[in-house]
């Protein structure tokens, strides 16, 4: 699959990447006892890819909490971790990470998804990124979109939404977010 162009691989690299250690960091803060929770409700899941994984700190989080489940990592700005697994997974998830798909690649990245996983298990921001911009100018959020956009992109897939904007203040944060959780 296709699922990065190379100039956009590079441009991420550059942005962050390898250079900067806390790439990925946030995963396991704003969705690592989400995640666990969707764990203990499906016992059947064993293998879990994490799509966008920075430099690993979900998978590090659920292995202290869950050492039975099978981890992947894949991120394309991480030399590693850029190379694309094969196979399919219990579970494909990711944090922060669909938002920043380039908007030509979407459809691409969602089929594949959906092709390799039995679930899956995202959160994704609906708003722009407040840190710096990448070398080309842009926003690292190519896609800024509704919590409803992100559902009915997702239909197609059996989709059901979850989004709280309570949960979002126990955050500490007032930015919009969804999750959306395929089965």
């Amino acid at each position: 699959m296709g699922q990065i162009t190379d100039e956009y691989k590079q441009t991420i690299k550059d942005y962050r990447g390898d250079t900067s250690p806390s790439w990925g960091s946030t995963g396991a803060r704003n969705f690592g006892y989400r995640l666990l929770n969707f764990l203990d409700q499906r016992e059947d899941v064993k293998t879990v890819l994490d799509f966008g994984c920075g430099h690993g700190y979900l998978g590090r989080f659920v292995a202290e909490h869950r050492p039975d489940v099978v981890w992947a990592d894949y991120d394309p700005s991480i030399e590693g971790k850029d190379e694309l697994p094969t196979g399919t997974f219990d579970l494909i998830c990711s944090s922060d990470v669909l938002e920043h798909i380039e908007p030509e690649k979407l459809k691409e990245v969602l089929s594949w998804l959906n092709e390799h996983s039995k679930y899956q298990y995202h959160l994704i921001s609906c708003e722009l990124c407040q840190g710096p911009l990448m070398s080309d100018g842009r926003n690292p959020h190519l896609i800024v979109e509704t919590p409803e956009w992100w559902r009915d992109t997702f239909a197609p897939y059996g989709t059901c939404m979850f989004w709280s904007k309570e949960e979002i203040k126990k955050r500490g944060r007032i930015a919009p977010y969804c999750s959306i959780q395929v089965d």
